[in-house]
């Protein structure tokens, strides 16, 4: 099966491209790094045009969505790059998802619940949604609902994952990243690990969201 993942080059992306291949699919990847490899390409999710070569020359069975502005901080400091980033850009892969009838799996977000987590109770997929807490919470949920809109009344074939804090191989610490890997970074250096008093969150290792995203992938090849 081809496999086309945007964003692919990121901590999600270079773990599971390393699965989808070892499962013996085809995987293409699209981002802004500036490589040269086979299957590789070079791109923005907002430049409409380019997305649009590249589903022209790989018409992909399957688009694993993972690009876009993925920092609370960084959609705070950008807001105008976070909308256009993450809502227009989804819209963009949405439209030749439905032109090339690829089906789409989106890697959504579990700050999309927003201040439901101040409910103090699990929250699930049936968890109605909170106020947005961030721009990233804000366009995530809006880049959802966009797919969401487009399965519901435009055909667009589509799975939506939240996915739960990840964490693992490929990650670098910085004040635009998760918290663990900044926990681990400053263990490391014997300095003090800095916490939001309060705050429960449950954690996912990389490894295991690529596993799921593999059986995914399987399902969508079942049903083609």
């Amino acid at each position: 099966m081809k496999v086309l993942i945007t964003g692919g080059k990121g901590v999600i992306g270079t773990n599971l491209t390393a699965k989808l291949e070892k499962d013996g699919h085809e995987v293409h990847v699209f981002d802004r790094v500036r490589l040269d490899y086979e299957n590789y390409h070079r791109g923005d999710i907002c430049d409409y045009f380019r997305l649009g070569d590249v589903f022209e020359e790989v018409k992909p069975d399957l688009v694993f969505h993972l690009a876009g502005m993925v920092s609370r901080l960084e959609c705070e400091e950008t807001p105008e790059l976070a909308i256009r980033t993450n809502v227009s850009g989804t819209l963009n892969v949405c439209k030749f998802c439905q032109k090339y009838d690829s089906r789409l799996i989106y890697a959504g977000s579990s700050e999309e619940y927003g201040t439901a987590f101040d409910r103090g109770e699990l929250v699930t997929e049936e968890t109605p949604f909170g106020n947005p807490t961030s721009f990233y919470s804000m366009t995530k949920r809006m880049s959802d609902e966009v797919i969401q809109y487009l399965a519901n009344f435009n055909n667009l074939k589509a799975i939506t994952m939240r996915l739960f804090m990840l964490y693992g191989p490929g990650e670098y610490p910085s004040k635009y990243r998760s918290a663990v890997i900044r926990f681990m970074d400053a263990a490391l250096r014997g300095e003090d690990l800095i916490v939001h008093a309060g705050t429960e969150r449950s954690w996912c290792y990389i490894l295991d969201a690529v596993d799921a995203m593999s059986l995914l992938a399987e399902r969508v090849q079942r049903e083609r």
